[in-house]
């Protein structure tokens, strides 16, 4: 169970335990249960971080990003991130960063969701030839980003995690310097189940860590 307060000013309060999750306010509380989970939003910035050379180094900046990420699961991080749940009535429940240990809670959210939500996109490939995940749509043949048009698989060089602050997808394309398509992180619905569909289709993943790092 994880039981925490908010990290600065205003009145709040977030559990969760085994039946789901709980946002306190002053005004009202709202509960989602687990089994009413149909999909997720996840949302990530980077800011606020102190002077550091790793951060400038491509070859270190995964590993900074991974260290921010493991501090910020005892409540010291420049990691800022949101999460929307969403019921199938669409209703929301959404938290994020004002709270207390907030990485921690949406690790523990992500954990919760990752096999339902990736079983759930694997039978809607079977069934129709396509996931959705909100803004993004993966096929064995082709993949669609927000209003791009769809692109073949083989024309693609990778889909990546980029920090953008906040941290977008993008899909990449070779021998071009700006990506094809972009969109940010919380415009894609169950983006954990979206990444390991990608890798089973055989799409090349970047930046993957930035997801991982939530992950046990």
């Amino acid at each position: 169970m994880i039981d925490v307060g908010r990290s600065g000013i205003g009145v709040g309060r977030l559990r969760l335990d085994a039946t789901g999750v709980t946002r306190t306010g002053f005004f009202r509380t709202r509960t989602m249960a687990w089994r009413d989970v149909v999909s997720y939003r996840l949302g990530i910035r980077l800011t606020g971080s102190p002077w550091d050379i790793s951060y400038l180094l491509p070859v270190t900046q995964q590993i900074a990003d991974i260290r921010d990420f493991q501090r910020a699961l005892v409540g010291d991080s420049r990691v800022r991130a949101t999460i929307e749940l969403v019921d199938a009535g669409r209703q929301t429940l959404s938290f994020g960063w004002p709270f207390r240990h907030h990485v921690r809670a949406i690790a523990h959210v992500l954990e919760r969701l990752h096999e339902p939500t990736l079983e759930r996109a694997r039978a809607q490939l079977a069934r129709v030839g396509a996931a959705t995940f909100e803004g993004l749509v993966l096929s064995p043949t082709e993949v669609t980003l927000g209003a791009a048009a769809p692109l073949a698989r083989e024309r693609v060089e990778a889909i990546e995690l980029f920090d953008n602050s906040p941290v977008e997808l993008r899909i990449l394309v070779p021998a071009k310097v700006w990506p094809y398509a972009r969109i940010r992180l919380d415009a894609i619905a169950d983006l954990g189940a979206a990444l390991t569909l990608a890798t089973e289709l055989g799409y090349p993943i970047r930046g993957r860590a930035l997801f991982d790092a939530f992950m046990p």
